[in-house]
């Protein structure tokens, strides 16, 4: 795969995404690299891709400091669209605090990476990116990528049998026992000898 591949950089300096274009290019790697400087713009993008106007990346290179949305927002609503969550994404950022990794990996990051500075350290991080992930890697095909909603969404409970509640009864009378109303509609119980009914 590592002949043709296709990635998205969200990052707000341009300058970041065309160093990487630059390395890709002196590492042999022939990539389709697309460039967003805002979440924004990067999940316009992949909702639109992902509705057919073009082809998923296979790999995001996800910046955390961004305008607007930030990078652990996006990160979160890329993993929580059935469309979109399968695409590996790798936080590639200046910031080296604790709580950053650990939030983003929360969010299921696939890879946390702290920007290395200068050409030399690109490149070495494009040769990384590309043995693992272009050459050792399986990825999931671009063509073959689609929702999977109904597929995977949990059924619908059917809705429970209420059994209908029995009658209220009243108390019971035991055998030789008639209930009979004194004049004054009080409920008085008479005991009577069953065969003074025969």
């Amino acid at each position: 795969m590592a002949t043709d591949v296709s990635v998205l950089v969200v990052d707000d300096q341009p300058e970041n995404a065309q160093l990487l274009r630059e390395a890709m290019r002196l590492c042999g790697l022939s990539c389709e690299l697309t460039a967003a400087e805002d979440g924004e713009a990067a999940l316009d993008l992949l909702q639109r891709s992902a509705a057919g106007a073009g082809k998923l990346p296979h790999l995001i290179l996800l910046d955390l400091n961004l305008p607007g949305l930030s990078g652990h927002e996006v990160l979160e609503l890329i993993k929580a669209d059935l469309n979109l969550r399968s695409i590996p994404v790798i936080v590639l950022t200046t910031s080296d605090a604790e709580a950053d990794i650990q939030d983003t990996y929360l969010s299921h990051a696939n890879a946390y990476v702290i920007k290395p500075a200068g050409l030399e350290g690109v490149l070495g991080f494009v040769a990384a990116l590309r043995n693992f992930w272009f050459d050792v890697a399986t990825l999931p095909s671009r063509d073959e990528r689609v929702s999977r909603e109904a597929a995977i969404a949990p059924p619908i409970a059917e809705a429970p049998i209420i059994e209908p509640e029995p009658p209220a009864v009243g108390p019971s009378i035991a055998v030789g026992e008639i209930k009979s109303l004194t004049a004054h509609g009080s409920g008085d119980v008479e005991r009577i000898d069953p065969e003074q009914l025969a």
